[in-house]
């Protein structure tokens, strides 16, 4: 029986790999998109409506928030739910680059600022533990200008799509800035 034991590890190591990759890739790319939770934050029913039906359509989960203000509350009660932000400019309240801000200097205080052992409970029971320890963010506004987008990746943003939206361009950057697969 330790013969058979042998012949089996080395017929193992050759073919199954290659089989799994195969039978996996689709199934990989679908479950990847059902575990993707975009956080939209826009102040205009149409639009919130017009980019929640693409995401949501392409098999992504959203949740919406109506202005900065909004969003950074999203984000502190749940951010460890998130995959990714696409943060309108120009709202309400406040505003995407000062929201963008004030989620960036949280997530400072909680990487750096709290190291102690407390702490290890809570990353334990979140179960993606490869979570990176940066949220991306997504500008989306109508000004195209080159130091306006300056600006966005200045307080912290990640990339910059302008509006109106383009369905290939916005899935492009879920792709890019969303590695959890």
């Amino acid at each position: 029986s330790a013969m058979l034991g042998l012949e089996k590890n080395s017929a193992d190591k050759k073919s199954p790999p290659d089989e799994n990759k195969i039978l996996t890739t689709h199934s990989l790319a679908e479950s990847f998109k059902h575990s993707v939770n975009i956080l939209l934050v826009e102040d205009n029913p149409v639009n919130q409506k017009m980019a929640k039906i693409m995401l949501s359509k392409a098999g992504y989960s959203v949740e919406i928030a109506g202005n900065g203000v909004q969003a950074v509350s999203r984000f502190i009660e749940n951010f460890s739910n998130f995959d990714m932000i696409f943060m309108d400019i120009n709202m309400p309240e406040m505003d995407g680059l000062e929201a963008t801000r004030r989620i960036r200097e949280l997530e400072r205080e909680r990487n750096y600022g709290n190291t102690s052992a407390q702490d290890g409970g809570a990353a334990t029971s979140d179960t993606r533990e490869a979570k990176p320890s940066r949220m991306p963010i997504v500008a989306l506004t109508a000004n195209a200008m080159k130091e306006f987008e300056d600006k966005c990746i200045e307080v912290g943003m990640d990339d910059f799509l302008t509006k109106p939206l383009k369905r290939e361009l916005v899935f492009k950057a879920i792709q890019k800035w969303v590695k959890h697969v």
